[in-house]
């Protein structure tokens, strides 16, 4: 096991939907207002809420700079609240920092719908991130009428006669990755692994072709354009090929295609990247094979893998450019030890029942 992937003890969040009578939100921001005007702090997918008020650690010029910063951010939003007409409706916020990101959007963004289904609660309207193909497919997979959503872009005060508001689930670690600062995911709330489940079953059974069409094993390909990609990719494909995966790219592909595609097949492997959150997705018992740069090592699809109880292995390959970010470092991939630990991989045993 990689020092990176060290064994923790952790517990998730606890979930609750909370109401604000007559609440202020802005569409696109996490932040909200009581009817009194009170922004409510605990309300927050960071680690420090940014209306926080400054720490006692910090100098005086920093506090100073905090205050200063608060200020102006209160009186932008007192200046829009004396003009902003009250909504006689129940509106859920479901803005999450990381909309547009695909893997966060599928998890974070989609948690707080799911939330709000679990508690039984029916908003009058949602405000959702409206930017991406994804997203507007999501919410016609889930029902959700398009004149029920708000969009988060253009920014506009809202005032409801019920602001409906789940808990924010990001839950991550600040640590060093090659001496730069970045986050580490943990474990999110269980629901959030099994949420898909009856969406999942039901497009298995409407499939337009017979499943067996599909392929059994697949490799994600990165887009050409992306970050953190494959030095060697031809080389590393090619191995793949040979060990009988089918090469795909999903970008290329509708959400509802990955989401039966990847219910499907008895292998995954990518390199680390939000292709492989569509492990969430995934069958239980799905080999899922995942390759890491040098330096980079967040657990997220990692998690996601075991939380669907699938059968989950790894490599780390070598970075030899150390000038970009290490969230975005390239890798190479020696050919002939990607080939063994994919016959390790492979010919692993079935679970025992």
């Amino acid at each position: 096991m990689h020092h990176f992937f060290r064994p923790y003890a952790h517990t998730t969040l606890e979930c609750k939907v909370r109401i604000l009578p007559f609440g202020y939100c802005y569409s696109n921001d996490e932040i909200v207002w009581t009817k009194s005007k009170k922004s409510l702090i605990s309300h927050t997918s960071l680690r420090t809420h940014p209306l926080a008020p400054p720490s006692k650690k910090d100098s005086r010029a920093r506090r100073l700079v905090t205050i200063l910063r608060n200020a102006k951010k209160w009186l932008i939003f007192w200046r829009a609240a004396l003009f902003c007409e009250p909504k006689n409706a129940r509106v859920a916020l479901l803005y999450y920092c990381e909309n547009d990101h695909y893997g966060h959007f599928i998890k974070e963004t989609i948690a707080g719908y799911h939330q709000l289904k679990l508690a039984n609660i029916e908003p009058d309207f949602y405000i959702l991130p409206c930017n991406t193909t994804f997203q507007k497919q999501m919410y016609a997979l889930l029902g959700i009428p398009e004149e029920k959503i708000i969009p988060t872009n253009p920014r506009k005060l809202i005032h409801a006669k019920e602001l409906i508001i789940p808990t924010l689930i990001a839950d991550y670690e600040i640590i060093e990755y090659r001496k730069h600062l970045h986050y580490r995911s943990f474990i999110l709330p269980p629901f959030i692994y099994t949420m898909y489940d009856p969406i999942i079953s039901r497009l298995l059974t409407s499939a337009p072709k017979p499943q067996d069409q599909l392929p059994k094993k697949i490799f994600l390909a990165r887009p050409q354009t992306s970050n953190r990609n494959i030095q060697n990719h031809t080389e590393v494909e090619k191995v793949f090929k040979d060990f009988g995966y089918t090469i795909i790219t999903p970008d290329t592909m509708s959400l509802s295609e990955q989401m039966r595609l990847f219910a499907s097949v008895d292998a995954i492997a990518s390199m680390h990247g939000a292709g492989l959150d569509n492990t969430i997705f995934a069958k239980e018992d799905t080999k899922v094979f995942e390759i890491f740069p040098k330096y980079y090592h967040d657990g997220a699809e990692q998690i996601i893998a075991l939380a669907r109880q699938c059968k989950y292995d790894y490599i780390v390959g070598e970075t030899s450019d150390l000038s970009p970010h290490p969230q975005q470092e390239n890798v190479y991939i020696n050919p002939n030890k990607l080939a063994q630990a994919l016959t390790k991989h492979l010919n692993k045993p079935q679970r025992m029942q």
